[in-house]
C-alpha cells in the first residue's frame, strides 16, 4: 500500500504559502488515524483520509489559485487589482492598515 501526502497528494500553487502546511496536516492525520487502525487493512484509513482532507485541500488550492491569477493575471482582474492597490496608496490604506 502506498498513501501519498503533501504536494504529491494535492499540489499546492505558491501564492498563499500553505504547501508545507498542508503535508504537515496529512501526515499528522495520517498518522492518527494509523494509529486507530487494526494495521492489517488501510483501505479505510485511505478513505477516510480522502474524505478527511478533501474539502479542506480543494478550498485552499482554489484560493491559492485566484490569488495567482488576481496576482499576475491580466484582463479585469488585473484592472481590478491595480486600481485597487492605486486607490489604496492614494487614502494610505496600506500605511494606516499595514505599517506601523
Amino acid at each position: 500500500n502506498v498513501m501519498l501526502a503533501g504536494d504529491a497528494a494535492h499540489a499546492m500553487p505558491p501564492f498563499l504559502g500553505q504547501g508545507a502546511n498542508q503535508g504537515l496536516q496529512d501526515g499528522v492525520l495520517l498518522g492518527k488515524l494509523i494509529r486507530a487502525s487494526d494495521g492489517t487493512d488501510l483501505t479505510p484509513v485511505a478513505d477516510e483520509f480522502r474524505k478527511s482532507r478533501w474539502l479542506q485541500t480543494t478550498q485552499i488550492t482554489l484560493k491559492s489559485v485566484f490569488l495567482g491569477y488576481l496576482e499576475t493575471g491580466d484582463g479585469w482582474l488585473g484592472t481590478f487589482r491595480d486600481n485597487f492597490f492605486r486607490f489604496a496608496g492614494a487614502v494610505g490604506l496600506a500605511e494606516d492598515g499595514f505599517l506601523d
